[in-house]
């Protein structure tokens, strides 16, 4: 009885050590390729968003970057030749469903932040209301406002009022964080 429990457990070691081995093999193979791709999709969002911006660099000891659980993540500056023209802000927070990333487009111009454009990168929104978020219509209405945002510019999604509360509340922090420290330059 011992022998054929030592021989299961030699056997279900064995395959799981195998197992782990195929996973890492596959995933030193893959994670270029991964990484590439989301390099590739970072770059058509900030064109979308920042659509004058010819070049885009990551700041990363931009004062605008918070480590509090919701936030700016990220800062990538747009260049227009050798100028900042603006940038796009990766921010993070939590939605109804859990976590949300935008990409926001702000272009800065004789100290003015104005909003180029947004884009939902990332959301575990409810399917059918929450996802409405990724609407062009919702999306739309942040281009072309000039900060300092409030609220009440923006209109929210009825059935997904959390979502598109939450989003209207980053597109307008980061914004606004961004205006009050000079337009971040």
């Amino acid at each position: 009885m011992v022998s054929e429990t030592v021989q299961l457990t030699a056997a279900l070691v064995v395959v799981c050590l195998l197992s782990g081995l195929s996973l890492a093999m596959v995933y030193d193979t893959t994670k270029p390729y991964i990484d590439e791709n989301q390099r590739m999709a970072l770059e058509i969002a900030q064109k979308e968003v920042f659509p004058s911006g010819e070049r885009f660099d990551e700041l990363a000891d931009h004062p605008l970057i918070s480590t509090e659980k919701e936030g700016v993540r990220s800062v990538y500056a747009g260049y227009i030749g050798d100028a900042v023209a603006g940038y796009a802000l990766k921010v993070e927070g939590i939605g109804f469903g859990g976590s949300m990333k935008l990409l926001v487009g702000v272009e800065v111009k004789d100290g003015k932040a104005t909003v180029t454009g947004i884009k939902v990168l990332e959301h575990l929104e409810t399917p059918g209301l929450g996802e409405r978020i990724n609407e062009d219509f919702f999306k739309g209405q942040f281009a072309g406002k000039e900060a300092p945002l409030r609220t009440n510019q923006f209109d929210t999604i009825t059935g997904a009022t959390i979502s598109s509360s939450k989003v209207v509340q980053m597109v307008i922090e980061s914004v606004n964080t961004l205006h009050t420290q000079g337009g971040g330059m």
